[in-house]
């Protein structure tokens, strides 16, 4: 992956993106599941490392990770602050 300092927060992309790699190297079970591979005996995951999502798939038996597309960025509105008209 290579590294761009063009948009803000994607400093904090990249370390979700880092972290993504090591969960998935030392425990790749961190996700939720999400649905089961009947033809290979798996399960699919969904991995969330704000401010980052990642769907990945587990063959445990071959200890084998399939990752089918890079994260993707999660929506989440930012929490506008009080202001003082609301209190």
């Amino acid at each position: 992956m290579r590294r761009c300092d063009a948009s803000p927060g994607q400093g904090e992309s990249f370390a979700a993106f880092k972290e993504f790699d090591r969960l998935l190297r030392i425990y790749p079970q961190f996700g939720e599941p999400e649905a089961d591979l009947k033809q290979e005996g798996g399960q699919v995951y969904n991995g969330i490392v704000p401010p980052l999502v990642m769907r990945y798939a587990i063959v445990e038996d071959r200890r084998l990770v399939l990752v089918g597309a890079l994260p993707v960025l999660l929506r989440y509105e930012a929490k506008k602050p009080d202001s003082p008209a609301d209190s």
